[in-house]
């Protein structure tokens, strides 16, 4: 997956490090897009199939609640999704770092979507990922995420 064609996304201010490729190995041009959001900043890397390379990095100003989160992106699936189910809540580990996560399978915004969601806490602030499990490049991605303090 990365290859010759990647880009490192540095963070200090959120304190972490991500790899994106700029290409899949097929050739599909992946786009990154970065935004700063009312108490938290995200990065978001798709290609235009929104699967081969679907990855959203989410970081909150500070350590907030899972629950509230959680049930904020619910609530936002549940009115936006057209048919759209959901796993119930559990906990599970990232590396070695608890994590609470759900995922999603259905009709949103026009297209049939599959994302699994983690929220979890590190470097003093809760993150966010979503991403499409049916590719392993996005386990790739999550991978190379680096916190640059622990």
């Amino acid at each position: 997956m990365i290859d010759t064609q990647f880009q490192t996304h540095i963070d200090r201010k959120h304190k972490f490090s991500i790899v994106f490729p700029l290409r899949t190995q097929s050739g599909k041009t992946v786009n990154p897009v970065r935004e700063k959001l009312t108490g938290r900043h995200r990065i978001h890397t798709q290609t235009i199939d929104m699967q081969t390379v679907y990855f959203e990095l989410v970081s909150y100003d500070t350590c907030v609640s899972h629950v509230d989160v959680i049930n904020e992106m619910r609530a936002f699936l549940t009115n936006t999704a057209d048919d759209g189910g959901m796993s119930k809540v559990s906990k599970t580990i990232l590396g070695k770092i608890p994590a609470t996560t759900f995922s999603f399978m259905g009709m949103l915004q026009g297209f049939y979507k599959v994302r699994r969601f983690y929220f979890f806490d590190a470097a003093g602030r809760t993150y966010r990922i979503a991403l499409d499990p049916r590719s392993a490049v996005n386990f790739e991605i999550l991978d190379t995420l680096t916190f640059l303090e622990l």
